[in-house]
């Protein structure tokens, strides 16, 4: 497994509505989710669409319904953060149905 498809893994563990994970988001270990996420940007291009909508909405909601803890996790480029993930996401009305699968899971965490 390669380190993009590693770090996807992480963030898909931390509540990314993508693929069959059902347990509760593993917010445990911020920096590790921090440092994955980046990694995924950093080989954006190889996501699919859906991916890319997905991490969107997880990155929204997260900031959006728990800014603190978004904020405290990626710090002060949060929001360039957010702005990055957004890129050539046009899809809207699945990026709010999948907004509202994310905040559902990372309302659930314990």
């Amino acid at each position: 497994m390669g380190r993009m498809e590693a770090a996807w893994e992480v963030v898909e563990r931390a509540g990314v509505p993508f693929g069959q994970h059902e347990a509760p988001p593993d917010l445990g270990d911020r920096a590790r989710i921090a440092a994955a996420v980046h990694e995924v940007l950093d080989a954006k291009q190889r996501l699919d669409p859906r991916q890319r909508v997905s991490l969107l909405a997880w990155l929204g909601a997260w900031s959006s319904d728990w800014p603190s803890s978004f904020h405290a996790t990626f710090g002060p480029d949060a929001q360039a953060l957010l702005a990055r993930a957004g890129e050539g996401v046009d899809d809207l009305g699945r990026y709010l149905k999948l907004g509202r699968i994310a905040r559902e899971k990372l309302a659930r965490r314990p």
